[in-house]
């Protein structure tokens, strides 16, 4: 917490200080890399905004893995270079919060030689200097977390489109060889029927299941080419930079799952939306206690007065100008504050409320994703792989036609996409519970 003596601050505006351009970023980018540990940049000009483009067309240049999609975000996401210049905004509020008022010069000119001036300064307002400092300062520590909170939700959202598109990826591969599966079949029966063993109605059904197999596959690699779009909105890329590789499959499960309550727990402590309400709670607080304590202090300006006679003799004094609070004793801004405050409690309130809510809607999401996953590679998959197997012994033996086999290996590719869909839906879901909860799982 900043502080500021009366004296040190009119130093400080006497010398003409400075807004630091980069004020606060420093902390955002020690609490990304605690979670993380990614880095963020701020583009204002200079070497290190040439490094950061390098680095973003160095990691374009290579297959990107989940890190690189994230540092690149960081690194070249606009909408997340927008919301640092929050902290300007704020950095500048803080600092002019600890500037007092200029003085007032008068002057006045009587014919045929009376000559006035005078100095005033509003004493009320040096007075109330540290306390705006103060509040300042506390606005300025809300609007850090909350800028930080927007750089993890930015990770989310990117890390939510990577492993949709992994799973678009792998399930285009999937109904590939379902569409080629339904290829062999109506050419088979195509063949049949000029050969005269089959009739027209059995080539229609194969050829109808091949043109489905066909429109399924043209809609999965239409949901590639979208989940493409997506990430490079994230990643902030256009033109020939949209033209990266995905490096990785989707991996496999984790060996297990937090406690519901644990997770609930890491949220409170953990979410930063959540911080930056108990900031503006103590600050509404700190508000209300100055102008309660205030309020019945007059506006008061002291100065110098010099006035200069007809025949040049000058009359220098003190000058002193106080307001009469007869009307206005500040209670209407004392019950504005006290709502204010009682409302930015509620909303606090309400706040760990929905943290519980989402934290465990999106673990039992999460859990629920694990179980299909599970379910099928360790039961559905092997099962479907069994009859494909037994399948292929009985057509060698002719025990069964080649339309059989062809469709035991179908039940195990729609086997393959349903895993596939149930591991995707898990990391998606996981990425999700991060952002619940505020920070990575463990």
């Amino acid at each position: 917490m900043l502080r500021a003596s009366p004296w040190a601050v009119l130093v400080c505006a006497l010398a003409g200080c400075a807004v630091p351009p980069k004020g606060g970023f420093d902390e955002v980018t020690e609490l990304v890399r605690r979670r993380f540990d990614l880095t963020v940049h701020w583009y204002q000009g200079g070497a290190e905004d040439t490094a950061a483009v390098a680095t973003v067309a160095r990691q374009l240049a290579q297959p990107l893995t989940l890190e690189a999609a994230l540092q690149i975000a960081l690194l070249n996401n606009r909408s997340l270079q927008a919301s640092f210049e929050e902290l300007g905004i704020a950095q500048a509020d803080l600092i002019q919060a600890g500037l007092p008022k200029n003085p007032s010069l008068d002057g006045l000119i009587r014919f045929p030689g009376n000559v006035e001036l005078g100095w005033v300064h509003d004493l009320l307002d040096l007075l109330l200097l540290p306390a705006r400092k103060r509040l300042a300062d506390r606005e300025f520590a809300a609007v850090r977390l909350k800028v930080t909170q927007e750089v993890l939700d930015l990770i989310a959202l990117v890390k939510v489109a990577f492993f949709e598109l992994q799973g678009e990826l792998l399930l285009s591969e999937v109904l590939a060889s379902t569409a080629q599966a339904a290829r062999l079949a109506h050419e088979f029966a195509l063949r049949q029927f000029e050969a005269g063993t089959i009739n027209e109605l059995d080539l229609l059904m194969r050829q109808a299941s091949y043109e489905d197999a066909k429109l399924d596959l043209f809609q999965r690699e239409m949901a590639v080419r979208e989940g493409r779009e997506r990430l490079n909105r994230l990643l902030g890329v256009w033109g020939s930079a949209t033209a990266w590789q995905i490096a990785d499959r989707l991996p496999a499960l984790p060996p297990a799952e937090m406690g519901l309550d644990a997770m609930e727990s890491l949220a409170v402590a953990t979410r930063l939306d959540l911080a930056a309400a108990r900031i503006e709670s103590e600050r509404l607080a700190d508000a209300l206690d100055v102008e309660e304590a205030w309020r019945w202090v007059p506006l008061a300006e002291a100065g110098v007065s010099a006035e200069r006679e007809p025949e040049g003799t000058w009359r220098v004094g003190p000058s002193l100008s106080l307001e009469l609070p007869l009307f206005d004793q500040g209670q209407a801004k004392v019950a504005v504050l006290l709502s204010e405050l009682r409302r930015s409690q509620r909303l606090e309130e309400a706040l760990v409320v929905d943290i519980h809510a989402e934290v465990g809607d999106a673990r039992n999401k999460l859990v629920a994703s694990r179980q299909q996953a599970e379910h099928y590679l360790g039961t559905v998959i092997p099962l479907h792989e069994q009859i494909v197997l037994k399948s292929q012994e009985h057509y060698n033996f002719m025990l069964i036609g080649l339309y059989q086999l062809l469709e035991a290996k179908s039940g195990e590719l729609d086997a393959y996409t349903h895993y596939v869909e149930a591991l995707r839906d898990y990391w998606v879901g996981r990425a999700e519970l991060e952002r619940a909860i505020g920070g990575p799982l463990p």
